[in-house]
């Protein structure tokens, strides 16, 4: 990482230079602008795991996991500008992740029988339909459609996963699964 810092400063030095001093190639400054961007990839995430998103069930957390890595793919896609290439293929991810979590949490509601699993199943079914109608809109502006799925999952993660899920924690520790 240091060293990476390193090439990247001295680069933005030397464009400083020619920038007073003469005219800046296109592949001079394609190479550096590609560089910032890589480094804003690899430094800057839109979220990072924390123990306060954890629902003290490791299954259930590193499903979690997965969904705000999905999240941060999809960030990435945005500002690489690359949404309207990977978009498709990250649509899809989220229905399958979206079928498999669900199915996950339900199988705990039932085997616990926990007390408000039939609110949690209606939000469930709002939360992928709202998913699948995801993959029915792919239309021509796929830069719209990014930023509208990232603030859809940015709302299911502040409002399902940190309220509604944290619920269930003490139902599912009292049976036994951590």
């Amino acid at each position: 990482m240091r060293a990476e810092l390193l090439i990247f400063f001295r680069k933005l030095y030397c464009f400083r230079n020619l920038c007073v001093v003469t005219v800046i190639s296109a592949k001079f400054f394609t190479m550096l602008y590609n560089d910032i961007i890589k480094l804003y990839q690899k430094f800057m995430k839109l979220i990072e795991w924390s123990e306060e998103l954890s629902v003290n069930v490791k299954e259930i957390d590193d499903q979690h996991k997965l969904f705000v890595g999905l999240m941060d793919k999809l960030y990435g896609a945005i500002t690489s500008n690359q949404a309207t290439v990977l978009l498709d293929g990250i649509i899809d991810e989220l229905v399958q992740y979206t079928i498999f979590h669900f199915s996950t949490e339900e199988k705990y509601f039932n085997q616990f029988n926990y007390e408000h699993a039939d609110e949690h199943k209606i939000a469930h079914s709002a939360l992928l339909a709202g998913v699948e109608n995801f993959k029915k809109e792919k239309n021509d502006n796929k830069n719209e459609l990014a930023m509208k799925i990232l603030d859809f999952m940015e709302n299911w993660l502040v409002e399902h996963l940190e309220i509604h899920d944290k619920q269930y924690t003490k139902c599912f520790n009292e049976h036994g699964l951590y």
